[in-house]
């Protein structure tokens, strides 16, 4: 689908058409080198689900590591003590 948005692309794409060579294409190799790179501070916005999934791992881990400290902790109560008095 070409959509053209303004007086500007309709005229260039007159003119392309209007031309001999129009069917005469460069045909990209995929190698190109960048003149000018992307910005690197630009961050890609996550997908709905992705973030989901962040949030129930961080729920899982809080629920596994409160779960876990509400047991006592024997190895402080017995550890050293190998010898009886």
């Amino acid at each position: 689908m070409l959509v053209l948005v303004d007086e500007r692309q309709r005229k260039a794409l007159k003119e392309a058409e209007a031309g001999s060579d129009r069917f005469d294409r460069e045909v990209e190799n995929g190698q190109d080198e960048l003149t000018e790179p992307s910005n690197p501070l630009a961050t890609s916005i996550p997908e709905p689900s992705q973030v989901l999934s962040i949030l129930v791992g961080a729920i899982a881990l809080i629920f596994i590591k409160r779960s876990t400290s509400s047991y006592p902790d024997f190895t402080r109560a017995t550890h050293g003590q190998t010898k009886r008095k």
